[in-house]
């Protein structure tokens, strides 16, 4: 059975991992807490795809490292946009 849990700023020990990125805001705390983690894999990942957090787009890691099955980085546009309808549809991209 899949479990889903929903956090603000803990990360799991494992599994898969999805990110929620406001526009230009990749190097967040948290996203460099989990970089710093996998070895720089989500900077890799994220300038070569061009990924700078705009809505819709995402970046999906496979086997990155820290114990991660998977990490994504879902974009969700600029963050004074975002609300509750925005977490909605970027969880359903993820």
């Amino acid at each position: 059975m899949l479990n889903i849990s929903f956090s603000s700023e803990a990360i799991a020990p494992g599994g898969s991992l999805v990110l929620l990125v406001a526009e230009g805001q990749t190097t967040s705390p948290l996203c460099k807490t989990v970089d710093d983690m996998t070895g720089g894999v989500l900077t890799r990942a994220a300038e070569a795809e061009e990924f700078t957090g705009k809505e819709g787009k995402i970046v999906t890691v496979l086997a990155p490292g820290g114990k991660f099955d998977r990490i994504v980085l879902a974009g969700v546009g600029k963050a004074e946009a975002f609300d509750a309808l925005k977490a909605e549809q970027a969880g359903s991209l993820a």
